[in-house]
Order: structure tokens, then sequence, then C-alpha cells
């Protein structure tokens, strides 16, 4: 049985709350949310949906939480400014890591933590909820036909970037600065 903890526990964690319940091999072992009532809410709503009242730590500092030895895995669904420093923790403190998008808002923390994942061997997801969307669908067929290629674009309006997959037929040409070929 593997065993999990969920640092946030707003609202994109009932998502994660669900899931876990739904599954038999996985236990919800520990939650950490600066806001006591946040935290209660989640325990209430997992054993809620589990059907079990197990005990579930709550940690008001995910420091503390992610120094439990009994953590296979934590779910990352705090502030998104903070998804990095908690990522680089959570993996130098042996475990593996679900983290809600984005990664990291700089390329040199998402470099260091693909780094760290690989020097310990603990592996880290991103989390991204929109695979239903119809673009989405359209980008999974394209990547099938092996005609795409990752760029870097500005995000939002403001200073974040992330990496894009973007398909050569859809774009026509090149836009943004080029990252790699696959």
């Amino acid at each position: 049985m593997l065993k999990a903890g969920l640092i946030g526990c707003g609202y994109i964690s009932e998502k994660h709350i669900r899931t876990l319940a739904k599954l038999s091999n996985v236990k919800l072992v520990a939650v950490s949310d600066l806001q006591k009532e946040a935290m209660k809410n989640a325990v209430k709503n997992y054993q809620l949906l589990k059907q079990n009242q197990s005990a579930i730590a709550q940690y008001t500092d995910y420091h503390d939480m992610l120094c439990d030895i009994g953590i296979d895995f934590v779910i990352v669904a705090a502030y998104s400014g903070m998804h990095a420093a908690i990522v680089k923790e959570a993996l130098k403190n042996h475990k593996h890591v679900l983290v809600e998008k984005p990664l990291a808002l700089s390329l040199a923390d998402a470099d260091e933590i693909i780094q760290i994942s690989e020097m310990l061997n603990k592996q880290v997801l991103v989390c991204h909820q929109l695979r239903y969307l119809p673009i989405i669908s359209k980008l999974k067929q394209v990547i099938e036909k092996n005609n795409w290629e990752i760029f870097i674009l500005p995000a939002y309006p403001c200073e974040s970037i992330v990496p894009m997959i973007i398909s050569r037929t859809l774009l026509g040409k090149e836009h943004g600065r080029k990252m790699g070929v696959c």
C-alpha cells in the first residue's frame, strides 16, 4: 500500500482526494495546510469517501510532513509560487511527487528538479487536468503522427514561461524560442 501526503487543501485538492479515495492500493496518511479548517475538511471528505475513519496526520508546516518517513509520495496542490521549493524539498526527503501545474516558474528551477529527481531516483509527475479539451485531443493526434516540437512560449501576460508542445502543422512556422525537437 502506497502512503500519500497532500500539501495544500484548497479547491484543487478536492479532485485529488476523490481520486485517492477510489484507489485500493493508496492511502492518504497526511495533509498539510496553513489553515486548520481546510485540513479538517480535507480529512473529513477523504474519510467519508473512503468510508474509513483511519487517522490522518495534519501538519500546518509542510516541512514537518516531508520529514515523515512513512510517506511514499506527496501531492503538491499549494500556491503555485511555492511548487518548485516544495518539490525540491520533497525529493530531498526521498518522496515521489505529483505536483499541480506549473512545476516551476523558471527553467532553472525546473532543471534543478529534474537533476534532483534523477540523482535520487524519484519520480515527478506534473498534473495537467486539461487532457479532455479538444485542442489537447488534437495535439495528441499530432504527437502520435510524430510531427511535433517543443517550444517555450509565455503562458500568460506575465513573466512566467512554460514549455508547450506545438505542432509544426498547426503553426505553419516557428513561434517562440525553440527548446528542442523530439
